[in-house]
């Protein structure tokens, strides 16, 4: 266990930054599209999308 909490607060913060902000669900959906998958055709990772 760390003793100093301060990069996981970051990672905890930054990853609840990009999740609200549906910026999660672009990268998605543009990491499908490279893959010739069309986004429309899957479920979105964000919860609010379902």
């Amino acid at each position: 266990r760390e003793s100093d909490p301060r990069f996981r607060d970051w990672v905890n913060t930054a990853i609840s930054y990009y999740y609200q902000t549906g910026q999660t669900q672009v990268w998605y959906e543009e990491f499908l599209t490279e893959f010739g998958v069309d986004p429309s055709t899957v479920p979105a990772i964000r919860r609010e999308e379902w």
